[in-house]
């Protein structure tokens, strides 16, 4: 939209021609893919949750300058009649209920000069009134055929347009999301998380609300098998199954910058469920393998990959120092008055040491990048 943007100023920018043509040939694909995994992903019980649009209710001309009140009138007899008939029901709403002090709501909304104006320009956007009372996706895919220059101008420049598009928007868009991480449409998280997320700051949380919760919980998963792993062997499959399971690899490399402390917790306890597979349970070429696991995990954050390359090579150093001195075998009883064998594992010097590796790292990240 940007590039787009920059062109309808100046149509010969040729830097602006270059980047769109590079982003279009990443996001057509992209777009295609997402339309294909987002059936389903929005129930029809779930429309018209969070809006629902008085033009469209009430079936008045959204191209008319000002709405006739007479028009108006007869629009709102019809819709009566039609709940009365209808079991409460509008059949041209795909049969959405609707309580008759709700009508009278919605025409009051008309009498708002701003508020039917925004109204007017949103059914006039048909991708941005079907995602916000169908759930509809478009809105974020990229298409040839679809540019919403006059939202994007008046987003720009009417901050109350902004503050009355933000909430039901937020709310749309958390249902949504979170649907779509349950039905593993990854695509569509795709397109949700890197599209138009057209809210206000103070409406951001809502937006992740879900997806916080769900992300939280696949951290949990693997902190459990982390604890787990102090007492019994976790191996290679069962960490790899969990990750399987929910799409775990693509859906944090995926995850945007509010979400880093997750990042960085699941990494951390893919760490240690490495070195707990080396020190308690001698099994030293698994714990590599549970260590490659890591580096699947390319976070958007520059700084943060950086620093996870870092621990990457401490914890390799630390394993392969006891790989070189000495391989593990399981002790064997000990004859009688004599000590037992110990057997090889890091130091406990080592040990704090990489304990304050991932302790670093989520410290770090959270002053740097914040985090709910």
């Amino acid at each position: 939209d940007s590039y787009r943007r920059a062109l309808r100023i100046n149509p010969a920018y040729t830097k602006a021609q270059e980047k769109l043509a590079t982003t279009r040939t990443k996001l057509l694909p992209l777009a295609e893919l997402a339309l294909m995994q987002s059936t389903g992903v929005v129930r029809s019980v779930d429309r018209y949750q969070h809006c629902i649009n008085p033009i469209e209710v009430l079936q008045v001309d959204a191209d008319a300058e000002e709405i006739d009140v007479k028009a108006l009138q007869r629009s709102k007899k019809k819709l009566l009649q039609e709940l009365d008939l209808n079991d409460g029901k509008v059949s041209w709403l795909d049969e959405q209920p609707l309580d008759k002090s709700r009508v009278l709501a919605l025409e009051g909304e008309l009498d708002d000069p701003d508020k039917q104006e925004y109204h007017r320009l949103i059914i006039q956007n048909e991708p941005l009134l079907r995602f916000l009372t169908h759930g509809d996706i478009r809105h974020f895919l990229y298409s040839d055929d679809y540019f919403p220059e006059d939202a994007l101008d008046l987003l720009d420049e009417d901050e109350g347009f902004r503050a009355f598009l933000s909430r039901p928007f937020a709310a749309q868009y958390n249902a949504v999301l979170s649907r779509a991480i349950d039905k593993k449409a990854l695509a569509v998280v795709e397109v949700l998380f890197d599209g138009r997320r057209w809210v206000e700051e103070v409406d951001l949380e809502q937006c992740l609300a879900g997806a916080f919760k769900k992300v939280g919980h696949q951290v949990e998963i693997i902190k459990s098998l982390e604890k787990e792993s102090e007492t019994r062997l976790v191996g290679f499959p069962e960490v790899q199954n969990a990750l399987n399971v929910y799409g775990t690899v693509t859906l944090f490399n995926l995850l945007p910058a509010q979400f880093r402390v997750q990042q960085t917790q699941m990494v951390a306890c893919l760490r240690s469920l490495a070195i707990n597979c080396h020190n308690k349970h001698g099994q030293t070429a698994m714990s590599k393998s549970i260590l490659l696991l890591c580096k699947q995990f390319q976070f958007k954050s520059h700084a943060l990959n950086e620093r996870l390359k870092e621990d990457y090579k401490k914890i390799e150093e630390l394993l392969s120092e006891q790989v070189v001195a000495k391989p593990y075998r399981a002790p064997t009883p000990p004859a009688t008055g004599t000590a037992p064998t110990p057997k090889p594992q890091l130091r406990k010097a080592q040990v704090e040491r990489t304990g304050e590796i991932g302790r670093g790292v989520i410290f770090v990240a959270i002053l740097c990048f914040g985090g709910f």
